[in-house]
């Protein structure tokens, strides 16, 4: 959302968008694939187009804004929490540092599977 001030008599054309529930697939040459979780066809979306790609995993959902009338997909949002787990730190120190470049923990998704909310599914 942009704001912005018009004066009178400007006219502003609206225009009508709609979020859909789309899996993430992979990433290629071209851009992250997508399946619709309906009707299972498959959009790709530019780099630009999906930010913070890099915590996406595989089979994640995540929510595509298109424009209605013309089918146009408009930008990805990931889920509000996402697991992750750190791979490497480096050694800590009894002093705390801020983040800094050298001393950030290099992390990794985890895998569906391993998900705290798909084990307290098979455990009931």
């Amino acid at each position: 959302m942009v704001d912005n001030t018009f004066t009178a008599g400007i006219k502003v054309t609206t225009a009508r968008v709609e979020q859909r529930l789309h899996q993430y697939i992979f990433k290629d040459d071209y851009g992250y694939n997508f399946m619709n979780m309906e009707n299972f066809e498959q959009v790709t979306l530019q780099e630009k187009m999906v930010p913070f790609a890099d915590l996406m995993k595989e089979g994640q959902e995540v929510t595509i804004l298109f424009h209605a009338e013309t089918e146009t997909p408009l930008t990805a949002e990931l889920p509000t929490y996402v697991e992750l787990t750190i791979t490497y730190t480096e050694p800590g120190i009894k002093v705390t540092l801020p983040p800094t470049p050298q001393n950030q923990p290099r992390l990794k998704p985890v895998p569906p599977s391993r998900c705290r909310s798909s084990l307290a599914k098979t455990k009931k």
